[in-house]
């Protein structure tokens, strides 16, 4: 059974941290097919690891509105945190078609998602 997910977070051992949410319904995700044509549409990249860029690509006919990233910091030699790690870009594709994560660090594994608007 997959739990429902009502709330998001974001932590950091010794730094400080901005998080900023745009919620979308998953009913206007790309993932759904009863989305009008005028709703927003979340599209995300791959999942790349340490020093790699992940790009979230909007569908052709609609323009980025926003974006963001999912980081994970994972020691593969015990299975616990690895606290060395950074997201050194996190921005809209220059052309407006998309968002662009890059990642820096050893284990690191980071997904970008891009919010898109038609119009």
């Amino acid at each position: 059974m997959r739990k429902k997910l009502s709330a998001w977070q974001a932590a950091a051992a010794s730094s400080l941290v901005t998080a900023v949410a745009v919620v979308v319904p998953l009913s206007i995700s790309s993932a759904s097919a009863s989305a009008a044509p005028e709703d927003p549409i979340v599209v995300t990249g791959p999942v790349v690891g340490q020093n790699k860029e992940s790009v979230a690509t909007c569908p052709e006919g609609t323009r980025v509105a926003g974006g963001g990233y999912q980081f994970d910091r994972i020691n593969k030699t015990n299975g616990g945190r690895n606290p060395n790690g950074a997201i050194t870009t996190d921005a809209p594709k220059t052309d407006g078609t998309g968002w662009r994560i890059n990642s820096f660090g050893q284990y690191n594994e980071v997904k970008a998602y891009a919010l898109c608007t038609h119009g």
